[in-house]
């Protein structure tokens, strides 16, 4: 994996990382705690954002949740979250990278 690789699939994973990072804690929540809220009609939790729990919504809805946390996150952040994930995700190949050439490496 070359450098410029290395940048584009961290830029271009940076988004399903993002994505993960905020569905991970509202299914956590939803499975342990379960709805707290007991606002609208549905059988699934969506993260309300100005306040704690989850409130009652479809599964689309859930599914679909972690995506306006997305933007709300990096439109508040002035992009700064999507930059971090990248580099979190350049960090991640950086070492997947550096591993698989010192694997290659001994076994040559």
């Amino acid at each position: 994996m070359t450098n410029r690789s290395l940048i584009i699939w961290s830029i271009a994973l940076s988004l399903p990382a993002q994505y993960v990072f905020l569905l991970i804690p509202v299914l956590h929540e939803f499975f342990t705690v379960g709805i707290t809220h007991s606002s609208g009609v549905g059988e699934f939790g969506c993260t309300n954002y100005h306040e704690t729990g989850l409130s009652r919504c479809s599964l689309g809805d859930m599914l679909t949740n972690p995506i306006l946390g997305i933007v709300l996150f990096n439109a508040l952040s002035f992009g700064l979250f999507s930059v971090l994930f990248a580099g979190v995700c350049a960090v991640f190949l950086g070492v997947r990278r550096a591993l698989y050439r010192k694997v290659s490496a001994t076994s040559q």
